[in-house]
């Protein structure tokens, strides 16, 4: 009995053993991420998803851009697409940053230069003349105030007025794309060199920062811009959208300071000509089948998921009547709630089937959406809570969902080409936003759901345009959870099967470059046709016919 008891021990002991084995992919030793100077990393992911809330943030943008300057619901989407757009360059900053380093530093370099080009596009946009809203603001005899939907006060707002502010926010977001492209390669390196066992970690508390930054702008936002003019409530307003740029300013030179004294970049480069580390990322990663099969899941899964139909802006202003202040204590909750569900996946999910948990998650924000729609249009509840309760009610399980696809991100990405690879990646989710918007816009033209007088009238007809337009959105969403099941990896140790076994494609490999540079050429001739006005009617981009 005590031979076998014995021989029991030292199984256990054994399986032990091969468990905790490292399996880096990197040799180094893993970080020590609470000293001051590695911590620097996750500090200025904060301060990134800080500046990123211009794309991400509902009570950032669209109270200037879809209620102050009153564009059209495709307008504003696409507006957001433009941005997403320019995210999408990510792919050429990886390429500078892997190639060209600076002083011997691949990483440090580019986190400076992009946050001092957001410094200056932010400080821009606070500078510039403000313009006034685009309707007129009538204050009552007893104090109170409301926005005169039938008195235009500057009709120049959805024109130069909003392409002024689109071009400087863009430019601000190239610049927090190059930060964000090197800090991502930065958190690629860390994490190659956890074990097996924790790698995810680095990536995790990383996107966990990033959620963080956006809770906190976020609510800045909703307090300065819950004014009448910008849809909310008060009758005052202490700030507007320039002095938030301001604000995003004096961020982004805290940003700056930290790169410089509390992030460290180890090891030292030479520098190697762009065009041949472009070669050598082709020849060693994107003929590989299995980097082909990842790229193909995120683009397809994202753009089916994302597809929203172009009335839900209209639906949030006038059926929900979700105010700036509404809007932003709804993102703070789903922030808040969006951390929680990385922190849950990564405490205890990291090592159970990804494609296990997606097809449990991918349901929920479909079921739910449809739902609040239906309730909201209707008019069987009309509460802006009830609207925003599907995105709280979806956020834990939905970012568990985005946090998998980080770590498959990280986990593909290859030693010597960490930013190429990670940048292909999120260029491919990023691209993925603008497709979704051109389906969503060009689905919605058929039900005429963007002008305004649909939701003002509110028959029974307008509400069946309304609904059936977010029901075919969201029939396109359960499109992706096919994705999930068909094309998701099931863990670390099935992607590293697939490196092995799937070999290379030359077919795959030029295939991917010619719909890669396709998909970039035919977004952007899409997203300039939206800026104006004699181009924004066309149905293609989601307008009523010119």
């Amino acid at each position: 009995m005590s031979l076998i008891l014995e021989e029991k021990k030292q199984v256990k002991e054994d399986i032990r053993k091969v468990v905790e084995a490292p399996e880096c992919i990197v040799e180094g030793g893993e970080v020590d991420y609470c000293h001051p100077f590695k911590f620097g990393l996750f500090y200025g992911k904060f301060l990134q998803g800080a500046c990123g809330s211009v794309m991400w943030s509902r009570s950032f943008s669209y109270p200037f851009f879809g209620a102050y300057l009153n564009l059209q619901g495709h307008r504003y989407q696409s507006t957001r697409a433009i941005w997403i757009m320019f995210w999408s360059l990510k792919f050429v900053w990886s390429a500078v940053s892997d190639a060209i380093p600076v002083c011997g530093k691949r990483r440090l370099p580019y986190i400076i230069l992009g946050t001092l080009i957001s410094l200056v596009a932010f400080s821009a946009a606070g500078a510039v003349p403000y313009p006034d809203p685009y309707f007129k603001t009538e204050v009552l005899p007893d104090g109170s105030c409301f926005k005169n939907r039938s008195a235009v006060l500057n009709p120049d707002a959805v024109g130069s007025d909003a392409n002024v502010f689109t071009l400087l926010m863009s430019f601000a977001i190239v610049g927090v794309a190059i930060t964000d492209t090197a800090s991502d390669a930065l958190m690629v390196e860390y994490s190659q060199r956890e074990p097996k066992r924790l790698r995810g970690k680095a990536t995790a508390w990383s996107h966990i920062a990033v959620w963080g930054g956006g809770l906190v702008i976020g609510l800045v936002g909703a307090i300065s811009l819950n004014g009448v003019a910008y849809g909310g409530d008060w009758c005052f307003n202490y700030f507007t959208f320039g002095d938030c740029c301001l604000v995003l300013a004096v961020l982004s030179l805290l940003g700056v300071l930290n790169a410089g004294f509390f992030t460290i970049e180890s090891g030292h480069h030479t520098r190697k000509s762009i065009v041949k580390e472009v070669k050598s990322f082709y020849q060693d990663i994107i003929r590989q089948r299995y980097f082909q099969n990842v790229c193909l899941f995120f683009l397809l899964e994202h753009t089916l998921c994302g597809v929203a139909s172009s009335g839900t802006v209209k639906i949030k202003l006038h059926h929900a009547r979700v105010s700036p202040l509404v809007n932003g204590i709804q993102g703070a909750v789903v922030h808040v709630l969006g951390m929680i569900g990385m922190w849950l996946f990564y405490k205890y999910f990291i090592q159970t089937s990804w494609r296990k948990i997606a097809l449990c998650v991918k349901p929920i924000p479909i079921i739910l959406g449809l739902a609040v729609d239906i309730i909201v249009v209707f008019d069987l509840w009309r509460n802006p809570y009830i609207y925003m309760s599907d995105d709280i009610l979806s956020a834990m399980t939905s970012n568990m969902l985005l946090c998998m696809m980080f770590v498959i991100s990280a986990e593909v990405s290859e030693a010597g080409h960490e930013a190429l690879t990670f940048g292909t990646l999120m260029t491919i989710m990023s691209v993925s936003h603008p497709l979704s918007v051109i389906i969503g816009n060009f689905v919605s033209s058929f039900f005429d759901v963007s002008n305004d007088g649909r939701y003002i009238n509110d028959s029974w007809d307008d509400r069946l345009h309304v609904v059936g337009s977010a029901a075919v959105c969201y029939a396109i969403n359960c499109l992706s959870i096919l994705t999930v099941y068909f094309m998701m990896p099931e863990q670390k140790d099935d992607l590293a099967r697939k490196k092995e076994a799937l070999g290379i494609s030359d077919f795959g490999a030029r295939l991917f470059v010619v719909v890669f540079v396709a998909l970039f050429a035919w977004i952007f001739v899409f997203n300039a046709l939206t800026l104006f006005p004699s181009t924004s009617c066309l149905m293609l981009v989601g307008g009523q016919g010119c």
